[in-house]
């Protein structure tokens, strides 16, 4: 068990870092319309607080939308 919970760990480890590659495919979707809508809210919200790493471009990107955890 101890092998399988490390695994574990380390996969969601792994799955809470938001990666330059993700973090720029995300806001190209998100500048689609030029509007962040509130479900888009919700999820940066979400992103923000749950992220162990945010890649510097969504980190700027939240601030300059004032999106908060």
């Amino acid at each position: 068990w101890a092998a399988r919970n490390a695994r574990m760990e380390a996969s969601i480890a792994e799955s809470a870092l938001i990666s330059d590659i993700e973090a720029d495919w995300l806001i190209e979707k998100l500048n689609k319309d030029g509007v962040i809508h509130d479900n888009e809210k919700s999820l940066l919200a979400f992103i923000r607080s749950n992220a162990s790493s945010i890649a510097p471009s969504l980190d700027e990107f939240l601030d300059r939308n004032q999106i908060s955890a």
